[in-house]
């Protein structure tokens, strides 16, 4: 799963998870907004993978870090099941709601 491989891992070649205090998900999903059509592909694959590992099964599509339809209904419905507004877009508040803080 995509904590299994990112968990106490190297990121970006500087920092390690466990020596920072910034929030998990800001290496898992990038700091800029993730929406349909975006073109950041590593952090679309994670958050491809998160929704489909969430207990509820949010996205059953490839793991190919394409952020089309499948993705967006996908992100729709974490959001409308973690109580936030259901735009579509993978904000702080959303990621926050899917990433877990391991630090």
């Amino acid at each position: 799963t995509i904590f299994e491989m990112h968990e106490g891992f190297v990121m970006a070649d500087y920092i390690h998870i466990t020596e920072t205090n910034e929030p998990y998900w800001k290496y898992l999903l990038g700091l800029t907004n993730l929406y349909n059509g975006c073109s950041s592909s590593l952090f679309v694959k994670n958050l491809q993978e998160l929704l489909r590992d969430a207990p509820q099964n949010f996205y059953t599509g490839a793991i190919d870090g394409i952020f089309g339809d499948g993705t967006e209904a996908a992100v729709r419905a974490m959001q409308r099941a973690a109580g936030l507004d259901a735009d579509g877009i993978v904000g702080p508040l959303t990621k926050a709601a899917l990433v877990p803080e391991y630090v």
